[in-house]
């Protein structure tokens, strides 16, 4: 006695990997419930390239009575280098005839998009002549449809009139991008605070253009000594402000005037998240003659660092003894031999640019165990740990101001991937 699908369909499955250039899908394979491994699955005959359509029947011969789960995946081939997919779960049930008696074909089909208008109610799907299984491909109206995650649902009706369960889609809708050729015709900058749009310090620039470089400088008299954030946003020809980028910078005392050799530069050095005090740093091994500015090219050991997040400092010292305020950047340490950054292809950020939230979704089969967000200076905002097995994160931006942001996703201390978040409230 042979068992069969409830409600028959046709297996289906489309992969797609983005993939560099020179790398084709080669190979793929499915199992059923139990990953026998990478590699071990049945064989599926695919025609190599960059992207694959899969469809056929499947053999579930030997499968229990009851709800089982088909996954697939794919290999691709980059000059010897092989890698396999994440797998393509479908969920499906297998009864006895024998039990049923005759099964009745498929005569009709709806659809639905996140909210279930109850059976029957859906929005029809045209299948054809009644079959024991069927294979559509359908256009889906998605006017009015808003922008971000929603889900497709899919039920089939037999000639019983009973409806199968639906099978549901996530898919994301990514607003349009205005489409004009408005160029930018005016900037401004603010330090520290923002004064409101339109409020700034003019930027002086050009006639209008796609793209502008700005050039110039700006007082820092009668800012406190420290450090200050520098901020400059664009205005295009229809009046629409830009988000503003955001530089760093250090407030100081005053440097002693040119020609005075005392005032030279004769020593330079280095120190990571604490200070040691001034003269205690690592020193710079790299020999120059005392200079009014230098260029330093050098290599800093980062022997001894934890894994993670770390600052590193560096100050130098005039002839007269005197230090300067200590200039500064983030690094981070991630283990050796394991790239520190997956390929973004695995990661969706959606909505990007955001406003009140955004959603990191990992389709990596690393294990991500917390998400975090600093801004522009290093400085942890957020962090958000993740249970095993989740893969999605959704990010509360409701507190932060406009501007740009970076996340990183670690597993325990190992930096796993990273990249930026831009807030426009």
């Amino acid at each position: 006695m042979k068992n069969k699908i409830l409600t028959t369909l046709s297996v289906w499955c489309i992969l797609m990997l983005s993939i560099a250039s020179g790398q084709q899908i080669n190979r793929a394979e499915y199992f059923f419930d139990t990953d026998p491994g990478v590699g071990n699955g049945t064989s599926i005959t695919v025609t190599a390239g960059d992207s694959v359509d899969i469809s056929g029947s499947i053999n579930i011969t030997g499968l229990s009575t009851g709800f089982h789960t088909l996954f697939i995946r794919a290999r691709y081939n980059n000059t010897g280098t092989r890698m396999w997919s994440l797998y393509e779960g479908r969920r499906f049930y297998v009864y006895n005839p024998a039990t049923l008696g005759s099964s009745p074909q498929i005569t009709g089909a709806e659809y639905f998009i996140d909210n279930d208008p109850g059976i029957g109610q859906g929005t029809s799907i045209n299948t054809g002549a009644a079959a024991d299984s069927i294979s559509k491909t359908a256009s889906i109206n998605l006017t009015g449809v808003p922008a971000g995650f929603h889900h497709l649902y899919v039920r089939v009706k037999d000639a019983a009139g009973h409806w199968s369960m639906y099978e549901p889609r996530v898919f994301y809708i990514v607003a349009p991008a205005p489409q004009s050729t408005y160029q930018i015709s005016s900037a401004e900058y603010f330090i520290d605070n923002d004064p409101g749009i339109g409020n700034g310090t003019t930027i002086a620039m050009g006639a209008a253009a796609d793209s502008v470089d700005i050039n110039g400088s700006f007082s820092t008299t009668g800012m406190t000594k420290g450090f200050h954030h520098l901020a400059i946003r664009v205005k295009n020809t229809l009046g629409v402000w830009s988000l503003y980028e955001i530089r760093n910078f250090y407030v100081g005392d005053s440097v002693p005037s040119s020609g005075n050799q005392g005032s030279q530069i004769v020593h330079a050095e280095y120190f990571y998240d604490n200070d040691p005090g001034q003269g205690n740093g690592i020193s710079v091994p790299t020999t120059f003659s005392p200079a009014d500015s230098i260029d330093i090219t050098s290599t800093a050991s980062t022997s001894g660092l934890s894994l993670g997040t770390h600052y590193l400092f560096i100050r130098v010292q005039n002839a007269d003894g005197k230090w300067s305020q200590p200039i500064y950047d983030t690094l981070n340490i991630g283990q050796v031999g394991i790239a520190e950054n997956l390929n973004q292809s695995e990661v969706i950020i959606a909505p990007n640019p955001a406003n009140e939230y955004t959603n990191i979704h990992f389709t990596t089969e690393t294990q991500i165990s917390r998400v975090e967000l600093m801004d522009a200076t290093g400085r942890k905002l957020i962090e958000i740990p993740l249970p095993a097995g989740q893969e999605n994160v959704r990010v509360d931006l409701q507190k932060l101001s406009a501007g740009t942001y970076y996340w990183t996703a670690l597993s325990k201390e190992e930096i796993k991937s990273r990249g930026k978040i831009i807030i426009s409230h």
